[in-house]
């Protein structure tokens, strides 16, 4: 008598089912589309809720673990008090030359808070809702084509061929 491991491994005999790939897709794409939304209501939400006014450059920082550099700026508020704070986002080349005069956008109720609007943030939400959008219209139309076909699973691997052995018996 042999010893088989009570192991089920179960699989489809259309492993590459086109309907899967359709649903990975769609559900891809709309990770993607939600993390660039978030991305722009973020900011959208905080430049409503701050007030305007024009930072000046003042180093390109090393950002740390990446071959990119953060902006490093400061601004001056309403009260003639000077801030200085870092950007979130890099890049090679750095985005701004140092001296450079950027819009800033700093909290009302916070003034240490604040953003600059760069391409690199542009460019990031583009490239996001861009991937998001084509996954999840690709991954429609290959689910949707595909909703009729069944998917027939069965058991296979060492379980199978006891069943097949005890039925034999």
């Amino acid at each position: 008598m042999e010893i088989y491991r009570k192991n089920i491994n179960i699989y489809s005999k259309t492993t590459n089912s086109p309907k899967a790939f359709g649903f990975f897709f769609v559900l891809f794409g709309a990770a993607f589309i939600i993390v660039a939304s978030a991305i722009l209501i973020r900011r959208e939400v905080f430049k409503n809720n701050a007030i305007r006014t024009t930072g000046v450059v003042v180093a390109n920082v090393t950002s740390e673990g990446s071959s990119g550099y953060k902006t490093r700026y400061s601004y001056f508020d309403e009260e003639g008090n000077e801030y200085i704070n870092t950007g979130n986002s890099s890049s090679n080349p750095p985005e701004f030359t140092v001296g450079a005069s950027i819009p800033v956008y700093y909290s009302i109720s916070n003034h240490e808070k604040s953003i600059y609007i760069g391409s690199t943030d542009k460019f990031i939400f583009i490239v996001f809702f861009a991937l998001g959008g084509i996954s999840f219209i690709a991954g429609l139309i290959v689910f949707i084509l595909n909703r009729d076909k069944e998917v027939v699973w069965e058991e296979s691997g060492l379980l199978a061929r006891k069943k097949k052995d005890e039925e034999e018996e």
